[in-house]
């Protein structure tokens, strides 16, 4: 009767608590909704919010093949200036993603034996893998703002692990259509997708695996030829065109790409860790084990590579994959080596407390940025943007980029349409000298070089509007 008592306290406490955290997720997703300048929201502001279509060959620059990405938000054009739709949109999102990983959890539970299990532990599993999975870093992050294409991908992924698992149990020609479309939608969503499936596709075929079931051998040709297109659609379309390309100038060294790469995503770590024991113990039943693991690496691999810095959104395209198999090893764990399973436990609580560490130092520089048009309309009223007045911006961290972000926002702010080509009102200096005498002025001044600034001759400073989250404060210039 006191474990009765027990299982049912633990179960409504665990409960609880995923359902506050996905409530408070939601939340902050569609909290202070506005355009930001923390990433690339200047292309909202110059397409959708100015009524003007993004089009797929739009996502054709800088080495990288997109045609998919943004192209849903053209539905909200009719919406204009009205961030909010945006988010609520990506709200929805977020909640598919929920709907369909409990499905999956149901799925698992059922393959993996533990259906026999009281309603309690039921409620107490789904709710300790919905808390870890909702706090993976970067997960939340690409909720939180509406430009990046994992809002859309990882859902899809979601929907695509449960009709893979449907296909498996049940095949029909129409489960198959729909699978590859989903494929093929995640590939020209994020060329990333390329890396991760490329090899396990291959290891499909070199390992034979299309022998253990009938739908297995048409799904590894059709992903196989379905690679192929793109990549031959990427050689002729893109990389022959491309001289600059995306990850040129974000470089890092291979090993502090390595030391990121596990700091921002201690989840990856882990759930290899928790294969290579199963494999070890030679324990892993599932053959897709092998297939996410080498995909996963291959994904890592490509960003060291690449010399990109590993930041924790990059690689959120490979966790619901890598989550689902390394829960199913953990429970394969805990049924076959009581011994090695006292250790994950701890480690799940490690990894948690440390995963919501990292997602909450990823998702307040989004949450703060999302101040930044009020900050800007402020300076707008106070300081019109007319002949009278010069903008200057002081070169600093990323100031190529940042010059970009606020020209598109003031212009957008100031008549209520912006584009890429009218972008060109702030003027770039290296000294306060360049400031004209006899103008007044607004100066974007790096935020980490406030002490700097010194005693200005010819201006006073007459406001200092401080854009949180943002690297430059905004001060406008007085003339004497």
């Amino acid at each position: 009767m006191a474990h009765s008592k027990c299982e049912v306290v633990l179960s409504r406490m665990v409960g609880i608590s995923a359902a506050l955290l996905i409530a408070a997720q939601l939340f902050f997703i569609l909290k202070d909704a506005s355009w930001t300048l923390v990433s690339d929201d200047f292309d909202f502001l110059t397409h959708f919010v100015s009524g003007i279509p993004f089009l797929p060959i739009e996502n054709l620059s800088m080495g990288r093949f997109t045609p998919l990405a943004f192209l849903e938000y053209n539905l909200l054009i009719p919406f204009g200036d009205n961030p909010t739709a945006y988010y609520v949109w990506v709200s929805f999102k977020y909640i598919i993603t929920l709907v369909f990983f409990f499905l999956i959890q149901r799925e698992i539970l059922d393959r993996t034996g533990l259906s026999r299990l009281s309603k309690g532990f039921k409620l107490i599993f789904t709710s300790i893998s919905t808390i870890i999975f909702l706090l993976l870093p970067g997960l939340f992050v690409v909720f939180l703002d509406v430009v990046y294409y994992e809002n859309t991908s990882i859902p899809i992924s979601l929907i695509f692990i449960y009709t893979l698992i449907s296909v498996f149990k049940r095949t029909s020609f129409l489960k198959m259509l729909f699978l590859m479309f989903l494929f093929n939608a995640m590939l020209y969503l994020k060329e990333t997708y390329v890396v991760f499936f490329l090899p396990s596709v291959l290891m499909g075929l070199i390992l034979k695996s299309s022998k253990t079931h009938p739908a297995a051998r048409k799904l590894i040709i059709s992903a196989l030829f379905s690679i192929g297109l793109y990549l031959v659609f990427y050689c002729s379309l893109v990389y022959q065109q491309t001289d600059v390309f995306y990850h040129e100038g974000r470089n890092l060294s291979f090993f502090k790409g390595g030391f990121w790469l596990i700091m921002l995503n201690p989840a990856l770590l882990v759930a290899l860790t928790c294969i290579s024991i199963m494999a070890a113990l030679n324990k892993t039943n599932f053959a897709i084990t092998r297939f996410v693991a080498l995909s996963t690496l291959s994904v890592c691999g490509f960003f060291l590579a690449a010399g990109m810095y590993a930041a924790s959104y990059r690689m959120s395209i490979v966790y619901p994959f890598l989550f689902f198999v390394t829960q199913i090893e953990v429970i394969m764990l805990f049924k076959h080596k009581r011994s090695v399973s006292t250790f994950v436990p701890p480690l799940l609580l490690v990894l948690t407390l440390y995963c919501g560490f990292i997602s909450l130092g990823t998702s307040m520089p989004h949450l703060m940025g999302r101040g930044h048009h009020f900050s800007m309309l402020r300076l707008i009223n106070r300081w019109s943007l007319n002949q009278n007045s010069l903008t200057y911006i002081y070169k600093g961290d990323y100031w190529h980029f940042s010059k970009h972000q606020l020209d598109v926002s003031l212009i957008f702010i100031a008549t209520g349409q912006a584009s890429q080509q009218s972008a060109q009102s702030i003027v770039e200096i290296d000294s306060l000298s360049e400031i004209a005498q006899d103008r007044d002025a607004i100066l974007f001044f790096p935020d980490n070089q406030m002490q700097n600034l010194g005693v200005f001759e010819s201006h006073q400073v007459d406001t200092v509007i401080k854009i949180d989250g943002f690297g430059y404060d905004a001060i406008a210039l007085k003339r004497n």
